[in-house]
C-alpha cells in the first residue's frame, strides 16, 4: 500500500514539473517532532527529518519541507515542489540535503556512505526554488 502511495506522489511531482510556478503541497502524518523549515523524507506513510546518511538507505525517497511545527503522531502540510519562502539563502547557489537532521546547505555532503541530493536553488534571499532531484550519488 506504501509503495502506491509514494508512486502516486511521484507521479503527481513528475506531472507538475510540466506546470512551471505552481507548488505542490501535501498532508501527511509526522513520525516524531518536526519543525518550520525542516526537510523531511517519507517513509512507510510518515515524514521523518532527513539527513545525508538516511538517504543511503531510501536515496530516492520523496523529500518534503515543514510549513509548521508538526507534533509526532499528527497531520501536517509539506511542500514537495515549489517556492518555499525562509530566510539566509545565497541567490543562486544550489542546496543539498545536510549532514544534519532536517537541515539543508550549500555545501554538498563529502563524508563516506553519504548521499549528495539536491533539493533546488535559491531564487532569491528569502525564496527557495524546492525541486529535489531523483538523480545522487554516493561519496
Amino acid at each position: 500500500m506504501q509503495g502506491l502511495k509514494n508512486n502516486s506522489t511521484r507521479a503527481a511531482l513528475f506531472y507538475n514539473k510540466k506546470r512551471r510556478n505552481s507548488t505542490v503541497k501535501k498532508f501527511y502524518l509526522a513520525g516524531e517532532n518536526i519543525l518550520a523549515g525542516e526537510i523531511c523524507y517519507l517513509t512507510a506513510g510518515e515524514m521523518l527529518k532527513v539527513n545525508s546518511s538516511l538517504l543511503a538507505t531510501e536515496p530516492l525517497s520523496v523529500l518534503g519541507i515543514a510549513l509548521t511545527n508538526i507534533t509526532s503522531g499528527q497531520s501536517g502540510e509539506f511542500v514537495l515542489k515549489g517556492d518555499y519562502t525562509t530566510t539566509g539563502l545565497t541567490t543562486g547557489v544550489p542546496y543539498y540535503v545536510a549532514s544534519v537532521s532536517g537541515h539543508y546547505t550549500t555545501t554538498a555532503p563529502s563524508t563516506s556512505g553519504h548521499i549528495v541530493r539536491n533539493i533546488g536553488k535559491a531564487k532569491s534571499s528569502s525564496l527557495l526554488n524546492f525541486d529535489p532531484s531523483y538523480i545522487y550519488k554516493t561519496v
